[in-house]
């Protein structure tokens, strides 16, 4: 029971923060958890060669010059121009970002292997889609999404290109979309408890640590004072969607348009919106069964295939 008070306090603050009136105000976060963790995740392979960042970036730059060629030429300026900024043996996570002049930066971390050009697709993909004068739920909701298909199709290129190791990058994706559905799903317990009876019950709490394995959870609750929600709810509604976009792509390649266009409307659009541009149907502000049964579908099907 060690932390119970500090997390319920978290529980309060968070509900308080968020004017969070019910937990269905949750509720499509929570069912896209459920999809993940109701299939199989992929077990994390580690890298097994060496590959130097010179490579892995001519991968990426090759591979972009493919999907799209203003993107290639993005990223050739950049390099240019030193907004994207190369780190050796920093142990950062590469991340893009607007810096205090609102001036676009991406910093990529160096690992030399295969990842290192996971790593420049992502954070190139987040940058498209940053707008400098304004915020987007929209955008944060599903940006994350975009760049997961970006390197889901770098993945293929990769493949295709008998390059070693290209599989190893989503593996870890979707081990860590996984690992990640389980913290949300833990979240959403906790304010659901506090919603229904005003507090978490002692016992209630106990039983939810041990069956969802969490105190890795709690841990990082009590350090960040906080609940991890908001940050890690980008990444459960991007693993089916990317997944669900992927298919269609698959089906039909004139679908690749729908990567390029949202990382357009991503910044303009109401996330709804969005959902309906992907022939998604919201009904009430939840998406229809048949829409949650193909985003499952599609998930389903991109993991079994790993």
């Amino acid at each position: 029971m060690e932390n119970y008070k500090i997390v319920q306090e978290c529980v309060d603050e968070y509900i308080e923060m968020a004017q969070v009136e019910s937990p269905d105000d949750y509720l499509f976060t929570k069912n896209l958890a459920n999809i993940i963790l109701r299939n199989d995740r992929p077990l994390p392979i580690k890298y097994y060669s060496k590959t130097s960042f010179y490579d892995s970036f001519k991968y990426a730059y090759k591979f972009l010059g493919n999907l799209n060629i203003d993107y290639q030429e993005r990223l050739e300026k950049y390099v240019k121009d030193d907004t994207i900024i190369f780190e050796e043996n920093s142990g950062n996570v590469s991340y893009s970002t607007l810096n205090d002049d609102n001036e676009r930066e991406i910093y990529i971390s160096i690992e030399e292997n295969i990842g290192d050009a996971f790593s420049v697709v992502h954070e190139l993909m987040h940058d498209i889609n940053i707008d400098m004068s304004q915020t987007s739920i929209s955008r944060d909701l599903l940006t994350e999404a975009l760049s997961l298909l970006s390197e889901m199709l770098l993945e293929d290129y990769l493949v295709k290109n008998n390059v070693k190791d290209a599989k190893v990058p989503n593996n870890l994706n979707f081990y860590y979309a996984y690992l990640k559905a389980i913290e949300v799903a833990f979240n959403l317990k906790l304010i659901e408890h506090t919603l229904n009876d005003g507090y978490i019950n002692p016992s209630i709490y106990k039983e939810l640590v041990d069956y969802y394995d969490a105190s890795y959870i709690v841990d990082k609750i009590v350090d960040d004072h906080g609940l991890t929600l908001d940050f890690e709810q980008r990444y459960i509604i991007a693993a089916p969607i990317a997944c669900y976009m992927y298919n269609r792509i698959k089906k039909d390649k004139k679908n690749l348009n729908e990567l390029f266009e949202l990382n357009e409307l991503i910044i303009t659009k109401d996330f709804d919106d969005l959902l309906n541009y992907l022939d998604l149907e919201v009904e009430e502000d939840d998406l229809s069964i048949s829409s949650y049964q193909k985003l499952e579908n599609s998930y389903k099907k991109y993991i079994k295939s790993r």
